[in-house]
């Protein structure tokens, strides 16, 4: 093999080979070599941080939400979809109550407002949305009333707010809303038949109950 003249210093050559043999076990801000084991623990530490670091937001964003729920804490009454075939109250609502804001009572399908504490104290509304299907496809003439301030009887008494739900072929999506103005009397919903022998079928229906200003 031909002769192979060396373009390095023996110093040069002996610097570089002691840069090798004695390589960072770790990156450093220098232009000295790293081992690859120094290169994988410094690049897995690394990733294990990205995951802490992802962990942390995600607990920052749980603690956000909850922090929005607080502002606008709600309760919700979900109904089974039911045909009505007569007048009849709104009844069988299943509750979903964190706060505790509500006392409701299934005979009349009524609810009333606790504000008995501070954290239960404010201004409330009640929100409405269901679909409503006029099954025998003729003049139902039905319509859903909304009682207060006193839910007595199956048909309820006092005041109310009446929805017009004639003549709904095609599963008309409805929606309502209201301030609660009463908030210790009874609140109902109740179906109401104007014309006999007629059917309304009621679905996808929830009573969104939303505190919507005061102490929390």
């Amino acid at each position: 093999m031909a002769n192979y003249i060396l373009q390095n210093t023996a110093s040069e050559i002996d610097n570089a080979l002691s840069k090798v043999l004695n390589a960072d076990t770790s990156p450093t801000a220098t232009d000295a070599l790293v081992t690859s084991q120094g290169v994988k623990t410094y690049v897995d530490n690394a990733i294990q941080g990205v995951g802490t670091d992802t962990s942390s937001i995600e607990a920052d964003i749980t603690a956000l939400e909850t922090t929005v729920n607080g502002l606008l804490p709600t309760a919700t009454m979900t109904l089974a979809d039911y045909t009505f075939y007569q007048s009849a109250a709104m009844t069988d609502w299943t509750v979903n109550d964190p706060h505790g804001f509500i006392n409701y009572n299934d005979t009349y399908g009524s609810f009333q407002l606790r504000q008995n504490t501070v954290a239960r104290a404010g201004v409330f509304a009640w929100t409405i949305k269901f679909n409503a299907t006029d099954t025998d496809l003729g003049s139902d003439r039905f319509d859903m009333r909304y009682y207060n301030p006193n839910v007595s009887t199956a048909t309820g008494t006092g005041s109310s707010v009446l929805f017009n739900l004639n003549n709904l072929q095609n599963a008309a999506f409805r929606t309502y809303s209201a301030f609660i103005t009463s908030p210790t009397n009874s609140h109902a919903f109740y179906m109401h038949e104007a014309n006999a022998n007629t059917t309304c079928a009621i679905a996808n229906c929830v009573v969104t109950i939303t505190k919507i200003a005061g102490i929390s």
